[in-house]
């Protein structure tokens, strides 16, 4: 007789509010770990709108919207209200949401669990959260990553992934979901809408499936409509009359200029895409295989939900092909339909993590390793026979174990553990968290030698002791730094992290600058290099253009692009060059990186203006 399959657990968040606390807790400690500084480049990026609308600075800067609606409107709200109205700082008003956004995506995560498993949820929500940080089938080149540090976009996503735990399992909660899709909307509009298109596959998927129309499930539905419209209408008047750029002109700049990698599937190749399209099926193989011997009634749901995943997949694939390369429509194009992967790729780790938990509960050690194992090598592999190789290893495996079962367990200590190897390297720093981390699940999920009140006392002090260690673990170097020679804590706040983002000297050189010099002072510097960014960030003052931030609105594409192949070549320029490209753009200052500034004093066109005293990593300079 067939063993019988592991039902999902019905568990919502509120039947076991401390459980449910504690295992956010240890993913919410574990996500920390990925984050060595909570303050971003793509933040940075975004800190010259957000800054403009809170503060007023950066007047005229190409890089943001100057009239109309700008598409992060909703976020800049957000930084006037803190900036303005709390008297934050931006850096403490960045930090704060992106550990908001660590806490969301931890309680998705945890949320997800919960609907999932029965037992064993702190071993779970473990492997889930490093599934989730791993990045694991998580699309294609360019979206091979989460962002937890990236304010707006990460934030909505994170929104967005709690919106969608609401409907892992049987029992689905639409009214959440619908709600929490209008917030994530809010916060971005790509997010929020391929997150939307990925709900509405699961309501056809259900509904075909049970052969009715839920009508009660869409009651929240035309709130999401409603403020989708308010979210999405306003910034569509941007368009190409006024400057008098083509479509053509606009995806060429918007996708093959400024971000192919992301929008562009000819440069991705044939074999990137079959490699992350065979991770999204293997799951889905693997999963039909054991429910063709053990439950062949779910194997028709499972089926019927990939089928809809893959062939969104597939379509968006197409449509993104087509619409940028083919027929170009730019409004199609700045949607970023490839971004719809990654919420594909969701599916995907769940039915990983549905079958990590189907064979641990059946006492097979060994499949369930080599899908722990499998998640962790699988975005590193090269080629795509890789994957086929392993499959064809796995069901050798699972026929081999039968007979085999103590050398299963051994097999399956050992590729578990090899599983771990690609992240031990992001993790090297926090080598203590996992055996806080393993002591904590041993403790809270496997202790069953104590009944009662006894039982539950010392699982409330071990579980006390180990989040303790777990947070200490965590927050070092993140929340506070720990002097081991001098016993001592000294906390990290925001300023400490931008300095820390800054180049060298560049954090001390960038506020020398804005001491010195008016609001609307703008400079030059190399658009391509990361100091460039973070000045003009801590100074509040504009660059004449930067590669990393691409204006919110078409007019001002043409004019940006311009300006990037003006100053290509940045650091071949010779000091009469550079004196002729600012005096055409009526530019009085210029950034430059030491290895540049030969020939400059001696040409007599400049003198410098601010630098570090006892380091000369940059140079203010001034015609």
């Amino acid at each position: 007789m067939p063993a019988k399959v592991v039902a999902p657990a019905e568990n919502r968040m509120g039947n076991n509010r401390l459980e449910f606390f504690l295992t956010a807790l240890l993913s919410f400690c574990v996500l920390m770990c990925f984050m060595p500084n909570p303050i971003a480049a793509e933040s940075a990026s975004y800190a010259v709108e957000e800054l403009n609308a809170a503060k007023g600075v950066f007047q005229g800067n190409i890089t943001f919207q100057e009239q109309g609606v700008s598409p992060r409107f909703f976020m800049n709200w957000i930084y006037i209200f803190c900036m303005n109205v709390l008297s934050l700082s931006w850096a403490t008003t960045t930090m704060l949401l992106v550990y908001f956004t660590i806490a969301v995506t931890a309680v998705a995560l945890a949320n997800c669990v919960f609907r999932l498993c029965n037992k064993h949820r702190f071993l779970y929500v473990l492997l889930l959260t490093l599934f989730y940080c791993a990045g694991i089938a998580v699309g294609l080149a360019g979206w091979n990553y989460f962002h937890l540090r990236m304010v707006g976009l990460g934030t909505s996503f994170a929104l967005a992934l709690l919106a969608l735990s609401f409907l892992v399992g049987k029992s689905k909660n639409w009214n959440a979901t619908w709600g929490l899709l209008a917030v994530s909307i809010l916060a971005h509009v790509h997010e929020g809408f391929w997150a939307f298109c990925l709900a509405a596959l699961v309501w056809v998927g259900q509904t075909i499936l049970t052969r009715k129309w839920p009508w009660r499930q869409l009651m929240l539905l035309p709130v999401f409509a409603v403020i989708s419209a308010a979210r999405i209408l306003p910034t569509l008047s941007f368009g190409a009359a006024s400057s008098g750029i083509t479509e053509q002109e606009i995806v060429e700049i918007y996708a093959a200029y400024r971000t192919p990698h992301h929008l562009m599937p000819s440069t991705w190749g044939v074999t990137t895409i079959v490699k992350f399209f065979l991770l999204l099926m293997y799951p889905v193989v693997l999963y039909s295989i054991f429910l063709w011997k053990n439950d062949r009634g779910k194997l028709k749901s499972l089926l019927a939900y990939a089928g809809l995943f893959l062939l969104g997949w597939l379509g968006i694939l197409g449509a993104a092909y087509l619409f940028t390369e083919v027929v170009p429509i730019s409004l199609v194009v700045t949607m970023y339909l490839p971004k719809f992967f990654r919420f594909v790729s969701l599916g995907a780790v769940l039915v990983y993590m549905l079958l990590v938990v189907t064979y641990t509960e059946r006492q097979q050690p060994l499949p369930a390793a080599l899908m722990v194992a499998f998640a962790f090598y699988a975005n590193v592999g090269k080629t795509s026979l890789v994957f086929v190789l392993f499959l064809l290893l796995v069901l050798a495996l699972l026929a081999w174990e039968k007979g085999c079962t103590k050398l299963t367990y051994g097999a399956g200590l050992i590729v578990f553990a090899a599983g771990f190897l690609p992240i031990i390297e992001q993790l090297r720093k926090s080598w203590m968290l996992w055996l806080l981390a393993a002591s904590f699940v041993i403790l809270v999920s496997f202790v069953g030698k104590w009944r009662g009140e006894r039982r539950e006392a010392w699982i409330k002090f071990g579980a006390v002791v180990a989040l303790s260690g777990i947070l200490a673990t965590a927050g070092n170097e993140r929340l506070f730094r720990y002097d081991s020679a001098e016993y001592t804590y000294t906390v990290l706040g925001p300023e400490y992290f931008l300095r820390a983002a800054s180049p060298n000297e560049g954090y001390e050189l960038s506020k020398r600058f804005k001491d010195l010099t008016d609001t609307d002072a703008s400079y030059f510097s190399d658009p391509m290099s990361g100091y460039s960014l973070w000045f003009q960030l801590n100074s509040e003052r504009s660059c004449y253009a930067l590669f990393k931030t691409t204006p919110s609105n078409t007019d001002n594409l043409k004019e940006w692009r311009e300006r990037i192949r003006k100053l290509e070549g940045f650091q071949d320029k010779t000091p009469e060059e550079m004196y002729v490209l600012m005096d055409d753009a009526n530019y009085d200052y210029l950034l430059l990186p030491i290895e540049m500034q030969a020939g400059y004093l001696e040409s007599g066109m400049y003198e410098v203006f601010a630098e570090v005293e006892g380091g000369s990593h940059c140079v203010m300079y001034r015609l």
